[in-house]
């Protein structure tokens, strides 16, 4: 986990109809990252959820999974390419309907990543792309909860 380190921190993703907050930190004896975010729209809460990202020494991969406030939960799996992190996600919305997607992070310097959702499907049927967004940091970096 320590190559996802750069996350460690508070970040903001923000545009004319939307805000995205999110924090990273590492659990007590750093075996774990946590993010917490919320989403707003027009100024308006929508959404605040968490996610746990761990090694998994089973399959030598790195795991995640996922809970929101809607009670939508999911799992995912990291590897690295090139200098982007890929995620490849399922989820159970809180409808119960399925969500697969694939998530890029891609680091660009201490302060900034972009962020894109690709392979967007619900329920088998493809939605759109979200991004490239450029996600920036805010605040102190945290060491853990």
């Amino acid at each position: 986990l320590k190559e996802l380190e750069w996350l460690v921190g508070s970040w903001e993703d923000k545009d004319a109809d939307a805000t995205i907050e999110t924090r990273y930190s590492w659990d007590k004896y750093k075996n774990f990252l946590t993010q917490y975010f919320s989403v707003y729209s027009e100024g308006e809460f929508v959404l605040e959820g968490k996610q746990i990202i761990a090694w998994d020494p089973r399959t030598e991969k790195i795991r995640s999974w996922v809970f929101d406030s809607d009670g939508g939960f999911g799992e995912g799996t990291w590897h690295k390419k090139g200098s982007s992190w890929i995620v490849e996600s399922l989820q159970t919305l809180s409808d119960g309907s399925e969500a697969s997607s694939t998530d890029i992070y891609t680091p660009k310097g201490p302060d900034s990543y972009l962020f894109e959702s690709i392979d967007r499907e619900v329920e088998g049927e493809l939605v759109p792309t979200i991004g490239p967004i450029t996600v920036v940091r805010k605040g102190e970096v945290a060491t853990h909860e």
